[in-house]
């Protein structure tokens, strides 16, 4: 439609961050943008086919974030160990300069005031999908209409392991963080496929911005840290607070037959104030549909 092509996208103030960015389309360059952010220990590729399938209909400007410790962008500082929050953040300041930038015609610079934030249509799936909830629930205004994918929100902790899993945290932290290394890329996206039933050409995908080459062999580019149990969960009650609390037009897209992790009484109690503020859609597919899936109406 527009002939524009992906480009790499950075934010270089620290910590750095890093994605692709598809420009608006020449003929339609007022059209409302569109952010997208990915799973756990994926990186902006695997949001990127969906969003070239949006962009063919509307022409929006879209940009496809690497979330920190995650693909180009950087690892978080040693002491961060609370990452949702600090995704949170992440996003936020994606959003003022990127688009605040398009609203004022300049690229924001650190230390300078930030143009307002103009409203931007926010997808994430997985871990992403559970950023873009307490993003829209935090920031209202900011997010015209949110699409979640195969994802109902944040996972949460039950309060009566709190002091267990904060000392399993704790512990975590003392003991290295390794990362596998394997001979060849082929044989990282073998290790790979499978998990979520997820398939080896979908892994394919987000290969190339997922590896490095090292002297030991093929590693994942991924934060070894964001493996580790968080000391620290979300209370399901804060979880329900969020979804309250998001004002957009939503959109939740699940992979039927359901993946499992979302299929218990407490994510079926969120599918049910899912579906009383927004649409609920069952897609075949497994967890990552939609790197296959037909892009969702607008």
């Amino acid at each position: 439609m527009s002939g524009q092509t992906w480009q790499d996208w950075h934010l270089v103030d620290a910590p750095a961050l890093a994605g692709r960015e598809l420009p608006a389309a020449d003929q339609l360059p007022t059209a409302v943008p569109r952010l997208a952010l990915h799973g756990w220990l994926d990186n902006a590729d695997s949001m990127t086919p969906l969003l070239t399938q949006l962009h063919g209909g509307d022409g929006a400007r879209s940009l496809s974030l690497d979330l920190p410790g995650h693909g180009f962008s950087s690892h978080s500082e040693a002491h961060v160990h609370a990452p949702f929050y600090d995704h949170v953040d992440a996003l936020l300041r994606v959003a003022q300069r990127w688009t605040g930038a398009q609203q004022s015609g300049q690229p924001g610079q650190p230390g300078q005031d930030q143009p307002p934030i103009a409203p931007f249509d926010l997808i994430g799936h997985s871990m992403g999908a559970g950023i873009a909830c307490l993003f829209a629930a935090s920031f209202p205004e900011y997010v015209r209409k949110l699409v979640l994918i195969d994802s109902l929100g944040p996972l949460s902790g039950l309060e009566q392991q709190f002091a267990a899993d904060l000392r399993k945290g704790l512990l975590a932290r003392t003991r290295a963080s390794l990362k596998p290394t394997y001979p060849s890329p082929e044989a990282a996206a073998a290790a790979r496929t499978g998990q979520f039933g997820i398939r080896a050409e979908q892994v394919q995908s987000f290969l190339a911005r997922g590896l490095q080459q090292t002297e030991l062999g093929w590693t994942w580019r991924s934060d070894a840290r964001m493996t580790r149990p968080s000391p620290t969960r979300f209370t399901e009650v804060q979880v329900l607070s969020a979804i309250e609390a998001v004002q957009a037009p939503s959109l939740v897209i699940l992979a039927a037959p359901r993946t499992q992790f979302l299929d218990n009484p407490v994510m079926l109690e969120r599918l049910r104030r899912w579906q009383q503020r927004g649409q609920v859609a069952d897609l075949p597919g497994n967890h990552h549909l939609h790197l296959d899936a037909p892009a969702p109406g607008q």
